[in-house]
C-alpha cells in the first residue's frame, strides 16, 4: 500500500469515527480540514473534465503551513482510486455540513410529533 492510499485510508477512518472534523471553504463543494505540522487538506467536487460524463471529478490537495500546495490526486491515482476520493469527499461533506446532527435533530423532531 502506498503512503497515499494509506493517508486517504486513514482520513476516512478518522472522519467515519469522528475524529477528524472537517469545515466547508468559501469554494463551491470543496472541506478541509487541518493535521499535523500546519497542513491543511482540502477535497473538492467539481465539474466533471468530459462533458459527457455526469459525475464531478475529485481533487484532493494537500498545503503546508505557508498555503504551497504540496501534493495533490486528481480523480485518484497509482492505487488510489476514484472511488476512494469520492467517498471521502462525502463523508467530509457530511462533517463540514453536520448532515448526520441535522438528521437527527429532524428525526426526533418528527417523533416527538407522532
Amino acid at each position: 500500500m502506498s503512503k497515499e492510499k494509506e493517508m486517504v485510508d486513514l482520513l476516512r477512518a478518522r472522519t467515519e469515527s469522528g475524529s477528524l472534523k472537517w469545515e466547508p471553504t468559501a469554494a463551491d463543494d470543496e472541506f478541509l480540514t487541518s493535521v499535523g505540522g500546519g497542513a491543511s487538506i482540502f477535497i473538492r467536487a467539481q465539474t466533471a473534465r468530459d462533458p459527457s460524463d455526469d459525475t464531478p471529478d475529485v481533487l484532493l490537495s494537500i498545503r503546508d503551513k505557508d498555503d504551497r500546495e504540496v501534493f495533490s490526486i486528481y480523480n485518484g491515482q497509482d492505487d488510489v482510486k476514484y472511488q476512494d476520493l469520492r467517498g471521502l469527499h462525502e463523508l467530509a461533506r457530511r462533517s463540514a455540513l453536520q448532515i448526520d446532527k441535522t438528521i437527527d435533530e429532524i428525526l426526533q423532531d418528527l417523533r416527538r410529533e407522532a
